[in-house]
Order: C-alpha cells, then sequence, then structure tokens
C-alpha cells in the first residue's frame, strides 16, 4: 500500500512537486488521494488524451482511455491476436464472404442507460463511416437490423479483415442516445460506452478520470473503483514518480532504469513483447518524400539496429526495422527483415532522384513521446546518421502528434510514430499501403499495391495469405510508404500488489483488467 502520510504537509507537498515537475501528487475527481486503499490506481501516461470519440479520433495514445470506456464487437486474445467475443458473442459469414452476421450480446446498457441492441450498432458504425476520417470500413455498403440482437454488415467486395476492424475503433459502439445528444462536434469530449469504466472529466494537459460502470455487463468486472490516467511528459519524473508511490502503472519505461527500479521492493518492472515499431510518416505528395528514391535513400540512411542498441542498451534485444511486422512475426518476409546502412547506397540515389548536392528533411515530432524513450532522442541520433549521406535533419517539435498531423498534410513531409500493429496485421499493410488510408496523406498508389490488398482480403486461407503478404512486403521495400526504424519491446513499472495485467502483442495499455491483490 502506498503511503501518502507526508502529504499532509504542504512544504513536503512542495518540494513533492519540485521532484516531479508536474507529477504532483494524485487526486480523485472527488478531492480523495488515489491509493490502494480506496481501490484506484494512477496510470502514468507520456501524451495528453487528445479525443473520446473513436470516430474522429486517430491517435494511436488515446487507446488506453478508450479501452476503458468502450467495448468492442470484437475482442483479441493479447498473446496472439486471435480474435474472441466481447459485444458480439458470435458471427458467421454468408456463403459468398460479402455479409458477416453477428449475433449480440444481451443485457447490455451503455453508461447513459441506453439499451445496447443491434440498432446501435447499426447507427454507430454508420457514424463511423460518415465521420470521414478513419476509413477502415468504407467498403461497407449495407448494415442491416435482422431482430434486437442480431445484425448483418454487408460489403461490396470479399473482406476477410472485416472481423479484425471490428477489434478495433470501428468495433467501439457508441450510444445512439449520445450520438443524438452530441453529435461529431461534442462527442469527443462527452464519451459514451459500453466499457467497464464511465467516463468523469479531462482536465487538459493534466489528467483524465474515469469511475467503475456499476451496471457493466461482466458482473464482477471491473474490480476496480477508478482509475487517474496522469500526464508526465518529463521521463525523468514519470520514474521518480513510481519509485515515490505516486504513479502505480508506467506503461512505457527507460530501459536504463530498469535495474534502479528492480532494487524497488514497491515496484515491479516487467519485459512484455509486442509488434509494434517506429515509423516516419510521410506526406507523398510534397517535396522531397513524392520521390520514391528519396524514400529509399532516407531509409538506407537509418541505422536501425544502433537506434535499437542506443534504446535499449545490451539487456534487451531488439533490431532495426524494415518491414511493417517484426522478423519471426508470421506475415514477415526473412530475405526482406534486414536493411543495410548504407550511405553511399543512399548519396547514388539521391542524386539519381534530382539531389546530387544532398537534401533537407523536414520532420515534426512529438518530443514527449516514443517508445520506450522520447522521439527526440531518437531524432537526434538519426540526425549524425542522416548526415553522412547529405541529409539534413529539420526538427519541428510540437506538443502531440495531433499537432503535427495538420503540418505533415500541409507542409512538412514527415512526421515520426509509434505504430502498435492491429489485431488483423492485413489491417497494417491496407492501412500504410492503400491508397484512401488515413495514413497515406498523399493518397499515393504504390504499383499495385491495391490489388493485392483486396486479395489479400479476398483470401481467408493463411497459406495464400502468408504468400500474398511476401508481394506486399515487397512492394514496402520498393515503395517505402513510411521509413521504418526500429521493433519495441515494450518495459513496464507496476507498483508491487498490482496484478491483472493483460499485455498484448500491440503493446497498448489494457488497464481495464488491473486489480489489487
Amino acid at each position: 500500500m502506498r503511503n501518502h502520510q507526508f502529504l499532509t504537509s504542504p512544504v513536503r507537498r512542495l518540494a513533492l512537486a519540485a521532484l516531479l515537475g508536474a507529477a504532483v501528487f494524485a487526486v480523485h475527481p472527488s478531492g480523495a488521494l488515489a491509493t490502494k486503499a480506496d481501490n484506484s490506481i494512477v496510470v502514468g501516461l507520456g501524451t495528453d488524451f487528445v479525443n473520446g470519440d473513436p470516430a474522429n479520433g486517430a491517435q494511436g495514445d488515446d487507446f488506453p482511455v478508450l479501452y476503458t470506456l468502450y467495448d468492442r464487437l470484437i475482442d483479441f486474445n493479447p498473446s496472439d491476436m486471435t480474435l474472441r467475443p466481447m459485444l458480439a458473442t458470435d458471427w458467421a459469414w454468408s456463403d459468398d464472404h460479402l455479409t458477416l452476421t453477428l449475433t449480440l450480446r444481451q443485457g447490455v446498457k451503455f453508461h447513459d442507460g441506453t439499451d445496447f441492441d443491434a440498432e446501435a450498432v447499426k447507427k454507430s458504425i454508420e457514424f463511423f463511416i460518415k465521420s470521414g476520417l478513419n476509413h477502415d470500413v468504407d467498403d461497407v455498403t449495407d448494415i442491416k437490423v435482422i431482430d434486437p440482437y442480431t445484425v448483418a454488415i454487408t460489403t461490396k467486395a470479399v473482406n476477410s479483415s472485416l472481423p479484425g476492424q471490428l477489434a478495433e475503433r470501428a468495433g467501439m459502439i457508441l450510444s445512439p442516445a449520445g450520438i443524438d445528444k452530441y453529435g461529431k462536434e461534442g462527442y469527443a469530449d462527452h464519451p459514451v460506452g459500453t466499457g467497464p469504466f464511465k467516463w468523469v472529466r479531462h482536465d487538459v494537459g493534466n489528467a483524465v478520470f474515469v469511475e467503475k460502470f456499476e451496471d457493466y455487463w461482466n458482473q464482477g468486472e471491473p474490480k476496480l473503483d477508478r482509475i487517474e490516467f496522469r500526464v508526465l511528459k518529463n521521463p525523468a519524473s514519470a520514474v521518480s514518480a513510481v519509485m515515490t508511490g505516486q504513479i502505480d502503472y508506467l506503461p512505457n519505461v527507460d530501459p536504463v532504469n530498469m535495474e534502479a527500479m528492480k532494487r524497488n521492493p514497491n515496484v515491479r518492472v516487467e519485459t512484455e513483447p509486442t509488434v509494434g515499431l517506429g515509423v516516419i510518416n510521410l506526406n507523398h505528395s510534397l517535396e522531397p518524400t513524392n520521390k520514391p528514391k528519396v524514400r529509399k535513400a532516407i531509409a538506407i540512411s537509418i541505422d536501425g539496429d544502433a537506434i535499437a542498441r542506443a534504446v535499449y542498451g545490451d539487456s534487451i534485444k531488439t533490431v532495426g526495422a524494415n518491414l511493417p511486422v517484426p522478423p519471426g512475426y508470421w506475415p514477415s518476409t526473412p530475405e526482406l527483415e534486414k536493411k543495410a546502412y548504407d550511405p553511399e547506397g543512399a548519396k547514388k540515389l539521391l542524386a539519381e532522384a534530382g539531389y546530387p548536392d544532398g537534401l533537407t528533411f523536414h520532420m515534426c515530432l512529438n518530443a514527449n513521446a516514443g517508445m520506450p524513450q522520447p522521439s527526440a532522442k531518437v531524432a537526434e541520433i538519426m540526425r549524425d546518421q542522416l548526415k553522412a549521406s547529405g541529409i539534413t535533419l529539420q526538427l519541428t517539435t510540437m506538443a502531440s502528434n495531433s499537432a503535427c498531423s495538420p503540418l505533415l498534410r500541409s507542409t512538412i513531409p514527415g512526421s515520426m510514430l509509434t505504430w502498435s500493429g492491429r489485431p488483423d496485421p492485413a489491417i497494417n499493410y491496407a492501412q500504410m499501403l492503400g491508397t484512401t488510408s488515413f495514413y497515406n496523406v498523399g493518397a499515393e498508389t504504390f504499383g499495385n499495391a491495391d490489388e493485392v490488398i483486396q486479395r489479400m482480403q479476398n483470401t481467408f486461407d493463411k497459406e495464400e495469405q502468408d504468400k500474398i503478404f511476401d508481394e506486399l512486403n515487397k512492394l514496402w521495400t520498393e515503395y517505402y510508404p513510411m521509413i521504418p526504424t526500429y521493433y519495441f519491446v515494450k518495459v513496464a513499472a507496476y507498483s508491487a500488489g498490482l496484478a491483472g495485467e493483460q499485455p498484448n502483442l500491440l503493446g497498448r495499455p489494457y488497464v481495464r483488467t488491473f486489480h489489487w491483490e
């Protein structure tokens, strides 16, 4: 149990604030201190929450909060990403594989008291599509309510990835009453789902508060009464907050601090696998990243192995990235997994692309985000590496990834992101290589990628999909729609006595299952 007695002294509170910067002691909306005794936890996040509406948000950093507020139609097994029931208890394809019929869970309520049923699913998915930000289920042509707890979703072409999409944002079902009340403009600040926790408030730049939903359908869940998501942009402050008992869970710990944290009896440190990686997203309509040879030159000017060693040290083994999935993960192509660091080859590519004297590459980044080290540190390593190829890295630092997004879509050709992967790996490739994807900022067509993605979506046989992934990986290394940097290993810190974690291969914090022992 955390000892908060020292917080009774105003002088000591100020001393702690000086130590932690913004990481002052955690306070619930009621004004009570967050403690194990009141069955609550404090989660440390490196970036602020952006959007409570799954349809109109695109920031991966929002997922820790979204997962508490929303159930999804389909869940995934955290260890291997196989799909399993959630709000849908069963699903089946029609003979022509154009219609997916879902049997829905009964007795589920939204946080506003509205009943969850097939009409709610229809309205939520239609809202998602009409919002126009995420194009994940744009191929849906009809949503038919068969009866109150059966809904049929039809697509214009066969799409084997649809169940995986319903385990993502599109499957986070919004309250129909909430949609009517708040609409596209207001739902972000008034999220209403069916999840185990309901929204309390967002102190912008500081914290998000959620509390137990007493009418949650899964009896016995959640085990916690409250969760505070505390924004700690300074990594040193975050580590200090864990060490002093002010944070119960820190999902991304700088490995440099692992040994010191392990020596603290009140902290448990875990290393957890993930399929995530670092990428530089690109606007393919802007100079110079509109040229494939320039993109490849940037890619081979980045020594991902060296970045991985700098980030993780010698105690954790990972490597530089060349594909959208890590080595050993089944969609990977072994002969394409390694990318040579080749400054001389990059110079030749730049000359062929019309830049014999090198070029300046402008990139936006959130200096506080990153996994496990802030992007700013990684970018400085990249800056030195790129110099050898005649590439000057120009950085614009913003407060959040969402702040970088409009710049990427208008004036800045690159933006550094952490990519967590998706429950169905085919979704990765559709979002990275597909012409109409949200992440394809320049709407460029990468060879025959759209046709190959469609063949992937037409295929339900894993062995056949494996062959198609090889085609997509070749297209990836030919066009480099994004620049891969290094593959992640998640290092997480927990307060002693905190249990119930379910580490997932996406590396996303999933705190809805936590409890105190």
